[in-house]
């Protein structure tokens, strides 16, 4: 594809269900909602059935939406092949669908109210709430014309989110940097990052990837420690190469015992004042 093609290039999704008659057929009503002519929007079935769900179009008008007149579709191969993404919704469908013969495939796994007592228009209302929500972050990737670039390792501890920082900082918000991994973080203490990206400008480093990778690189030991049950001195051992930076920083923290007697301290400071303040 040419730039010139690339310029006028309209982005095209084929929403997938097996009846086609609720949510697939919702989830391209919301799109062109949303889109407009901005993204072609497509729906089908894998087993069509004979009309679309009253209910689904009932909940889809009520945003502004109309899918009253659409009737269900046998997906086409051909129509397959050629758009841009292919979002299958639930997993029934799923299995149906070939990826082999996809651009690029997503399968949303959507709320159902029903699991929890939840039926009619109420069930229906929050089935199209989740698919709405899926539907405008899907728009805004879609004509969002800046490249993508997904960095993952296992824990999203170390690697990916140097790597991403890296390139952030370089494209300077002419790519969308993203990194992933196995390990979800809860917090990140402050007073670290503050003191190592202090640290990092010291060190020549500009003041915002200083701040990021700090930031990661705490993240990335506390995401570690969370997703193991080694011991801490054994998750230390495994991610410090002889001769390597790490161990060359830890040579400094712990050589002396520094860095314990610091914690130490610093916790006893804190249970005293605990203390202290529990008599008041």
């Amino acid at each position: 594809m040419t730039g010139e093609q690339q310029a006028h290039h309209v982005p095209s999704v084929l929403f997938v269900c097996v009846k086609n008659g609720g949510k697939s057929q919702m989830a391209a009503a919301l799109m062109r909602l949303h889109a407009g002519e901005a993204i072609e929007a497509h729906s089908a079935g894998t087993h069509p059935g004979s009309a679309v769900n009253a209910l689904s179009a009932q909940a889809v008008a009520e945003l502004g939406a109309d899918m009253s007149g659409e009737t269900p579709t046998a997906v086409d191969p051909d129509l397959l092949r050629q758009v841009d993404r292919v979002v299958v919704l639930g997993d029934e469908a799923a299995g149906e669908v070939d990826d082999d013969e996809v651009s690029a495939l997503e399968i949303w796994r959507t709320d159902e109210p029903s699991h929890r007592g939840i039926e009619g228009l109420e069930r229906m209302r929050l089935v199209r709430d989740d698919i709405d929500r899926r539907v405008r972050t899907l728009l805004a990737e879609l004509t969002d014309s800046r490249p993508r670039v997904l960095f993952v390792c296992v824990h999203n501890a170390g690697r990916s989110q140097m790597a991403a920082g890296y390139l952030s900082h370089l494209a300077g918000g002419r790519i969308d940097v993203l990194s992933a991994g196995s390990a979800p973080k809860d917090q990140i203490n402050p007073v670290a990052v503050e003191a190592m990206a202090e640290a990092g400008v010291k060190s020549g480093l500009p003041e915002e990837l200083s701040r990021e990778l700090a930031i990661q690189t705490v993240y990335g030991a506390a995401s570690y420690a969370r997703s193991s049950d080694e011991d801490p001195g054994q998750l230390r051992s495994n991610v410090t190469s002889p001769n390597g930076t790490t161990a060359a920083a830890l040579d400094v923290l712990m050589g002396t015992g520094r860095m314990r007697e610091l914690v130490a301290e610093a916790v006893e400071a804190a249970a005293e004042r605990s203390r202290e303040l529990a008599k008041d």
